[in-house]
């Protein structure tokens, strides 16, 4: 998508979410972190390395190390920047959740 369209970010999983969400009549809000960048390769085969509840498939992943080993760097780095973007992520909901507690114009507007 950034190839094509220059976009800075893809959301390709929300829409699921919402439709269902609307079926049942469930109001929805979304928040997502980003784990990687655009222009930055990630290992080919990397969707069969987590099934579809969405854990790694510690056998599958393992047998791709060893034979790939070159790719490990890449995962590495891919880990890290998930952890970051797992942090950012549950700060951010925990902000929205303050907010929802106790709603204060200055809690909404940390400038007044």
């Amino acid at each position: 998508m950034f190839e094509q369209t220059g976009a800075l970010a893809v959301d390709m999983e929300t829409e699921i979410v919402r439709r269902h969400a609307q079926r049942a009549g469930l109001p929805m809000a979304t928040v997502r972190a980003i784990s990687d960048s655009a222009d930055q390769e990630l290992p080919v085969g990397m969707d069969r390395w987590i099934d579809a509840e969405g854990r790694v498939r510690l056998g599958v992943l393992s047998r791709e190390i060893l034979r790939r080993p070159g790719n490990l760097p890449a995962l590495i780095r891919l880990g890290r920047q998930s952890r970051l973007a797992t942090a950012i992520l549950a700060e951010a909901i925990k902000n929205i959740l303050r907010l929802e507690i106790n709603p204060s114009p200055k809690a909404a507007n940390p400038r007044q």
